[in-house]
């Protein structure tokens, strides 16, 4: 088994040569008893860098989107730019259920272009599709020598209803 974790630092933030190694300890609980575990006991971990601020940070203003089978919803996502990046930032989402989908997004998909901060989508529900919630992605990705993907939040997709929404 393995774990991935992302961490976040405060800005001026400084370790020795941008690398460290770590531990991860954890501590709980238990009746009247504190159970202390350590992952990977007696050996550190891999490694932890600091990395510079992203290009982007991807905003949801709409982090909750209801639909009925059959239905459609609008989402708007947004972008802040860092780190003086002018590009365009095309999107994909991930998660989603089959047979939701982003409609009228052009040729390019889901993209904010270069001189824009936000973009408002439409997605579309079969009439077919089941009723669930369940939380779905928004991922930017920043085109560059080497591209990189900065996902949203989750967003919340509530399919709600039985019945065929009209249009």
């Amino acid at each position: 088994d393995s774990v991935t974790l992302i961490l976040s630092h405060k800005p001026g933030s400084k370790i020795d040569n941008n690398w460290t190694r770590y531990r991860i300890v954890a501590n709980a609980q238990i009746a009247d008893e504190t159970a202390l575990r350590v992952a990977n006991g007696g050996d550190y971990l891999k490694v932890i860098s600091l990395m510079p601020q992203p290009d982007i940070k991807v905003y949801i203003k709409t982090p909750k989107v209801r639909l009925a089978p059959g239905g459609e919803a609008k989402v708007t996502l947004a972008i802040e730019r860092q780190n003086g990046f002018k590009g365009r930032v095309l999107f994909r989402l991930q998660d989603l259920p089959f047979g939701v989908r982003p409609v009228n997004v052009g040729l390019n998909g889901i993209m904010i272009a270069e001189n824009e901060t936000e973009r408002t989508f439409t997605l579309d529900s079969r009439p077919w599709v089941k009723p669930v919630t369940k939380p779905f992605y928004a991922i930017g990705q920043v085109e560059a020598l080497v591209q990189t993907e900065h996902p949203s939040v989750p967003i919340t997709l509530e399919i709600a209803g039985t019945e065929r929404a009209s249009k």
